[in-house]
């Protein structure tokens, strides 16, 4: 989607460089763009350009992007809540549908993602999910989504708090309650941009602390193996200390590979998990900790750069590990140390991650 962007960064010499990036065969002139903007730099490199792309901020700072779009076009989304033994049925059936049908084409999918409550409810002892699907519409739009802004989040944040610590059979009935929430009736028809948007479909339950990793799937059973082991990850977290939960479902995402170094999805058809812990959860920072353990230990996962996460020099270099003669974490350092010679944009954590042993 990013064609081109400019990036602000400072020279050995402590002046301010505008340097317009894009990759080799740039949508720019090089000699009209030389003509017209004299005191910036064209830098039409395939390396540089996927290595800046997500630069984690260490690079310089980002004020002009130039995108790629797409005609505007509509998704009808079906949200349904079915038990775990369900959904697996159904992921088998979207995930290749997903893989095989591509275009905007009425009725072909565009995406689908799951919702989980890890937690089974007694007495069948069901774990409950959410199978949110996107279809290629004609439009027009059609139907709502549900409303659920006129409970305050606090309220609903301070009950899965209290609940942890004083009345833990109760959790599954909230989760699975918070995602009923969010299912409809009859399929609801809306532009992309809506339908698209992250939050507007889900019930928002109050301030949050997230983790997302990112890993590698071969096939639908691949992908169903890895929300089974999340699973059972959380229940023995819960069943070793009892008020110790993930105080929302936690979320499943599928992406195609990219090429710009430090994403997540880089070289990899990826699916994210994400998992958002509701703030004065007991043990929430431990709980993340080993959703991030179990990611990355079995499954080679790549954290989210913006949320909570803890990598190290070590760590980066084993979940990115070089393909094909190229070293992803050895470009995105040289191409760091080329646009930011003097480490003017590093901290502690880009030091700790990629430069171990500075302390800037």
């Amino acid at each position: 989607m990013v064609l081109s962007f400019l990036l602000l960064t400072v020279n050995a010499n402590g002046d301010v460089v505008q340097n317009q990036i894009e990759p080799a065969d740039g949508i720019t002139d090089p000699q009209a763009f030389e003509a017209i903007y004299p005191d910036k730099n064209l830098i039409q490199d395939d390396n540089i350009f996927h290595a800046a792309l997500v630069n984690i901020g260490g690079m310089g700072t980002v004020y002009s992007y130039t995108f790629r779009t797409v005609n505007a076009f509509f998704l009808t989304e079906n949200r349904t809540f079915v038990t775990w033994e369900e959904a697996q049925d159904q992921i088998l059936a979207l995930y290749n549908r997903n893989i095989i049908e591509q275009g905007p084409v009425e009725g072909n999918l565009h995406s689908f993602e799951i919702f989980v409550n890890p937690y089974p409810m007694e007495p069948q002892g069901q774990v409950g999910v959410v199978i949110c699907t996107l279809e290629y519409s004609n439009g027009p739009p059609k139907g709502e989504r549900p409303d659920w802004h006129i409970i305050p989040h606090e309220w609903v944040r301070n009950g899965f708090v209290w609940a942890c610590n004083k009345f833990q059979e109760v959790v599954p009935v909230l989760l699975n309650l918070l995602m009923l929430a969010t299912t409809t009736d009859q399929p609801v028809t809306m532009n992309a941009v809506e339908a698209l948007d992250p939050l507007s479909g889900l019930a928002v339950s109050g301030e949050v602390t997230v983790s997302e990793c990112a890993m590698q799937t071969q096939n639908a059973e691949d992908v169903i193996q890895k929300i089974q082991a999340l699973i059972d990850q959380y229940q023995q977290i819960q069943g070793e200390n009892e008020n110790q939960f993930a105080t929302t479902p936690f979320a499943v995402r599928f992406s195609s590979p990219t090429n710009a170094y430090m994403a997540m999805q880089y070289n990899h058809q990826s699916m994210m998990i994400i998992s958002n812990i509701l703030v004065g959860t007991p043990n929430a920072d431990n709980t993340l900790q080993q959703f991030r353990d179990l990611m990355r230990i079995e499954f080679s996962g790549r954290p989210h750069w913006g949320m909570v996460q803890n990598l190290d020099a070590n760590e980066v270099g084993q979940i990115y590990p070089a393909n094909n003669g190229v070293d992803p974490v050895d470009v995105f350092r040289n191409v760091m140390q080329q646009l930011d010679p003097d480490g003017i944009f590093r901290n502690q954590f880009i030091n700790r991650v990629f430069f171990p042993g500075q302390n800037q």
